[in-house]
Formats: C-alpha cells, sequence, structure tokens
C-alpha cells in the first residue's frame, strides 16, 4: 500500500494479508482515489479498508483484476468505482477445505442455488467462523445494496445454472470464478460502478486470464 505526497491517490497492489496495516488510507484526503490490483484474500481487512474508503468518499478506481475479497468488498467500498479497460473483476465462494457445498433455494425464489457454508461435521470454531462471516456480510451489505434479496457472492441466474449443472455432475464445488455483468448492478447496488469496457465474450474473458493458466473463469452474458 503507498499513498502519495499530497494525500490524493491510495494505492493498493496484491494479496490482501490478516491483519494488514491498513493505516495510510486515514491520511488519503477526502473525495481521493484508491487504486486496486488484487487477487483477495482476508475479509476482515478488506471490509476494514473498504469503510475507511467510504468515509473518504473515496472513488475507486480498479486495474488488471479484482478477484474473492477485493471484488466483493473493495470493488464496492465507497460510491464510486471505475474499471479499467481489460480489467478482471470475479467472484467465488471461499476455498476453506471445511466449508461444504449444498443446493439451496435463494432468498429470491429463483433457481436452486449452490453455496458453501461449514460443514456438518465441522468444529464449533468453525461453525462459529461461518455465524460470524455471515453477520459481516449482512452489516456490510446492509449499509451498500438497495436490493434486500442481494446475496454474496453475486451471480446472475445463467451464472447460477452454470455452477449448478457443473456440481451435479462431479459431486464436487466447482474450481471456478465468475464475472457479474454490470446490467444487474443499478439495481443492486448503492455504488456507481462504471466499466470501461466489459466484456463481450466468452473468449475475450478468456484471453484476459490467459497470463493467469490456474485461474478458469465464467463469463456472465
Amino acid at each position: 500500500m503507498a499513498l502519495d505526497l499530497d494525500r490524493r491517490v491510495l494505492c493498493f497492489d496484491g494479496q490482501i494479508p490478516p491483519e494488514q496495516d491498513i493505516s495510510l488510507a486515514n491520511g488519503l484526503k477526502d473525495d481521493g482515489l484508491f487504486v486496486v490490483r488484487s487477487p483477495g484474500g482476508d475479509i476482515l481487512t478488506a471490509i476494514a479498508l473498504a469503510n475507511l474508503l467510504r468515509d473518504r468518499r473515496a472513488t475507486v478506481v480498479v486495474y488488471d483484476y479484482c478477484i474473492s475479497a477485493c471484488a466483493s468488498y473493495l470493488l464496492m467500498a465507497s460510491m464510486k468505482t471505475f474499471v479499467l479497460r481489460d480489467a478482471l473483476v470475479a467472484w467465488h465462494y471461499t476455498s476453506d477445505p471445511f466449508w461444504c457445498p449444498s443446493l439451496v433455494v435463494p432468498r429470491d425464489d429463483g433457481p436452486k442455488r449452490l453455496e458453501k457454508s461449514p460443514c456438518p461435521d465441522a468444529s464449533a470454531g468453525i461453525q462459529g467462523g461461518g455465524e460470524y462471516r455471515r453477520y459481516l456480510n449482512y452489516k456490510f451489505y446492509g449499509e451498500r445494496v438497495v436490493d434486500p434479496l442481494f446475496d454474496d457472492p453475486p451471480e446472475s441466474v445463467t451464472i447460477r445454472k452454470i455452477l449448478r449443472s457443473m456440481y451435479e455432475g462431479t459431486g464436487r464445488y466447482p474450481d471456478v470464478v465468475w464475472t457479474w455483468n454490470p446490467r444487474y448492478y443499478a439495481s443492486t447496488l448503492k455504488t456507481k460502478i462504471v466499466y470501461e469496457a466489459y466484456p463481450n465474450s466468452q473468449a475475450e474473458v478468456d484471453a484476459m486470464v490467459s497470463k493467469f493458466p490456474f485461474l478458469r473463469v465464467l463469463y456472465d452474458p
């Protein structure tokens, strides 16, 4: 993390580790810029940083990629976000090995949604951690969404059906991330998010992630 000398631009590049020192964000001037590239990381840190950015009315600028906790929290940290051309924004569920997949009826009563939650035989600590995460999300999104049926991670019906099909075909949670078409944002989020150019196809997404051969991304048309 770095803050420029006039305190107008704060930059964050890399993983979001637990207990990351985010104190530099306190020095960002009101209405400044927060420029981010991140594969995600610790939820508590991401939420704490997002709240500091909101308090300073920062404009978030995403370049290159913003995945996982970056997409779930930093993308919608404040009131305005700009996603640069060829920047990948993508979501997924936790990869915690003690969380198990299941198909559930979503709050919007649409097609069943593939979710992950602490496994039935997980320890009390893991179960409590799942409850705490749900509380954190309830508090975070309660302040940032206009749609009371919003679920994190967000997904369209198209992505929901693909994930379900992949799960039913293997019995395992698919090792993928996915995009979320910005046409849904205005009716869901308070944050105004503008893409310089949202991808037009799965092929375009595949080209964007060619430098990450370990990453499979589903395109939301």
